[in-house]
């Protein structure tokens, strides 16, 4: 069983990264294109091959694709449906400009979007901020920057980087 989650997760990981751009400009315009029809058409029977013992749910539909099991549910969204997740904890502050990727599981998400401008970066650090988040960790170097958050159970990194205007939200909680 843990094998076949194994490929859930690499199947996921595979997706969060090519909506999250890390493929350059044109390769990624391409491959994002049919990308969207072509998951939909063939990851649910992928999925399905890989659990088939396990007791699983795959749901795809327009918003993304939702896997649940009895250990808990796997949301995934990206191009024009991502979205933030709605299970997100309501303490870390949501990020409102448009979203490219988007993962939500029981205890933990990432959220992805491009074409951010530094200073919206700087305006939802100083929200994060003044949600009592407590800084713990903090690296920044050639154009990228990466700040690490905790406030009680929560876990969160916001980083950006100026050339590509990428900016990262994750968050674990308990």
């Amino acid at each position: 069983m843990k094998s076949k989650i194994i490929i859930i997760l690499v199947l996921v990981v595979a997706f969060s990264l090519l909506l999250t751009g890390c493929f350059p400009g044109k390769i990624r315009e391409e491959i994002t294109e049919d990308f969207g029809e072509k998951i939909k058409e063939n990851v649910t029977d992928k999925i399905a091959e890989a659990v088939e013992d396990a007791k699983i749910d795959v749901d795809v539909d327009d918003d993304g694709i939702t896997i649940e099991s009895e250990d808990g549910k796997l949301e995934i969204s990206g191009g024009d449906d991502a979205h933030w997740p709605e299970d997100a904890p309501d303490i870390i502050p949501e990020w409102n400009k448009p979203l490219v990727s988007s993962v939500i599981t029981k205890d933990s998400l990432i959220v992805g979007s491009k074409d951010i401008k530094v200073d919206e970066y700087d305006d939802y650090i100083e929200q994060v901020e003044d949600a009592g988040f407590e800084k713990i960790n903090e690296i920044s170097a050639a154009g990228v920057y990466m700040i690490q958050y905790k406030l009680d159970e929560i876990t969160l990194s916001v980083s950006y980087t100026e050339k590509s205007e990428d900016l990262t939200i994750t968050a674990q909680w308990e």
